[in-house]
């Protein structure tokens, strides 16, 4: 499928697909409602055109960006816009903003959107990480003198989009369980290490093997129980994932460059694979 109008993301996301688009979006079917349990940038969601969609995602801030966005465009844009300039863009700016996102209590709020949305900009290569105390500790990152303009087009292009879209902050075992008949689900997971250091976790709680193999386990059992419905697993292509998979309906391959690694000699392409799960007869 040839992208002729490709709609971009609003934040930056580690395992983000802006770069896989045209090859993922070959195999969505026709479908009443699409799926994603790991939104993450929602590059995917945003390319797609379905009558329904339920979108998930385990990060509160977020879910909580996108509902703002959906609901109140125009402020959070005006609450951004101060942000979104060269005297916020230093070492000095951004620390003092995350520590105000640090200190106050969590709450769905306008201004805690946008200050999501200023570190994920211009912190260390749009990482979401938070400590184990749930503080967000991603570095000052931007070397650029520069600041690009406020997209201000994206975020109401994405409040457009998501006018068709339920937003959950929960875990994709949840969701799952709302999948109707006649859906699409795509599952983009924290990737499964391709050794015990490479970074896969966007949350202070990690998503280890166990967690992928849940997944597993859950995504057939949905597609047992449903009709018409199809899912989709993108992972590195591993030993363990691939014995995890071998009982999909397909499994399809390609390179993806991954850029989120602290030494640019370690970004590089790896390989990925998209699985397919499809009741028995569908074609």
């Amino acid at each position: 499928m040839t992208l002729l109008n490709r709609n971009y993301p609003i934040l930056k996301w580690a395992g983000g697909k802006s770069r896989s688009l045209e090859y993922l979006l070959d195999y969505f079917d026709p479908a009443d409602v699409f799926v994603e349990p790991f939104l993450g940038s929602g590059a995917v969601f945003i390319n797609t055109l379905y009558p329904r969609y339920i979108l998930a995602d385990t990060n509160v801030d977020l879910i909580n960006t996108y509902c703002i966005v959906k609901e109140q465009p125009e402020k959070f844009i005006e609450e951004l816009r101060p942000l979104w300039t060269l005297e916020m863009k230093n070492k000095e700016a951004y620390l003092e903003i995350r520590d105000e996102f640090n200190r106050e209590p969590f709450t769905k709020s306008v201004r805690r959107s946008a200050i999501f949305m200023y570190m994920n900009h211009f912190g260390f290569h749009g990482l979401c990480r938070y400590n184990s105390s749930g503080f967000f500790n991603v570095p000052f990152g931007s070397k650029s003198d520069k600041v690009h303009p406020l997209p201000e087009d994206k975020i109401m292009r994405f409040s457009e989009l998501s006018q068709k879209a339920d937003f959950y902050c929960q875990d994709f075992e949840k969701t799952l369980e709302m999948v109707p008949d006649n859906a699409v689900v795509y599952c983009d997971p924290p990737y499964a290490p391709l050794k015990p250091e490479t970074f896969s976790s966007y949350t202070k709680e990690d998503f280890d093997l166990s967690d992928h193999a849940r997944l597993h386990q859950a995504v057939v059992d949905l597609v047992n129980r449903r009709e018409n419905v199809s899912a989709f697993i993108s992972n590195h292509s591993t030993d363990f994932v691939e014995g995890l998979y071998k009982d999909a309906t397909a499994i399809d391959y390609l390179m993806v460059y991954r850029n989120i690694a602290r030494q640019s000699d370690e970004r590089k392409e790896v390989k990925e694979l998209v699985a397919t799960f499809k009741k028995a007869g569908k074609s």
